[in-house]
């Protein structure tokens, strides 16, 4: 399974009216690692725009040396399922039908 998120910060992350919350890379990681067991973060684009073609080159190369700061947002790549999930990070949006558990 393949989910895309915007990073914080971002343009993308505003301007989507369907957004239900905003979080960080650390955030998504927790959660996703609480439903599957293999979770790989795929950096892409750049999250400042700008006329110069330098500036987009230099924030690209930051963004492929680990700066993940830079990016647009993030690719989660999820894979084995857990048959129990634990969830040490709980959004908003999900404590009341959590707690009905």
């Amino acid at each position: 399974m393949q989910i895309s998120v915007p990073n914080f910060g971002t343009y993308s992350a505003y301007g989507d009216p369907t957004h239900k919350f905003l979080t960080d890379l650390n955030h998504w990681n927790i959660m996703f690692r609480g439903f599957f067991n293999s979770v790989v973060v795929d950096p892409y684009g750049i999250r400042y725009e700008s006329v110069s073609d330098k500036w987009i080159q230099y924030q690209l190369d930051l963004v492929k040396d680990g700066f993940w700061d830079f990016a647009q947002g993030f690719n989660f790549v999820c894979r084995e399922k857990k048959d129990e999930w634990t969830l040490e990070y709980v959004p908003w949006f999900l404590e009341e039908e959590i707690s009905e558990i």
